[in-house]
């Protein structure tokens, strides 16, 4: 009798043990999601920043005239791979991350950028001219925008 009383107590504390488990999993995979989607909305709303600086001075600099020069401080909160000029005739400001994956703000001004290294995080120099584009048949104006070091 001494036997089938442990065993029974072995039966019910395993049972136990698996209702609990079976119910800490699932919460546990739930705050896990919760959580990447949290972060991927953070590293969103640092892109949207990051390119309403672009924007705002690509816009102010164009419209101001040939010739302007801007510099502007702006804090990169994540590591950028490359800043480039996409989308139709070069008028998007595209960050592409260390994944790969690309996010694209769309200008109506056309731009050229210059950037010769990856960003890390921390507060970057950049300056916006207004000039010239001597390289095609007609001298239509663009933004430059140099990444400074």
């Amino acid at each position: 009798m001494a036997f089938s009383k442990k065993s029974q107590f072995s039966m019910e504390y395993l049972l136990t043990i698996v209702i609990v488990v079976s119910l800490f999993i699932p919460v546990l995979l739930f705050a896990y999601y919760s959580a990447i989607e949290k972060t991927q909305d953070v590293k969103t709303k640092q892109l949207e920043t990051l390119g309403i600086f672009f924007l705002k001075n690509i816009e102010k600099a164009y419209n101001t005239g040939v010739f302007t020069r801007i510099t502007a401080q702006q804090r990169v909160s994540i590591p950028l791979k490359n800043i480039t000029a996409g989308g139709f005739k070069n008028h998007d400001v595209v960050f592409v991350l260390d994944n790969n994956q690309n996010y694209s703000f769309s200008s109506n001004y056309p731009l050229q950028i210059n950037l010769n290294r990856t960003l890390e995080e921390g507060v970057i120099n950049v300056r916006f001219d207004a000039v010239y584009n001597d390289t095609g048949p007609t001298k239509e104006q663009i933004v430059n925008i140099t990444i400074l070091d």
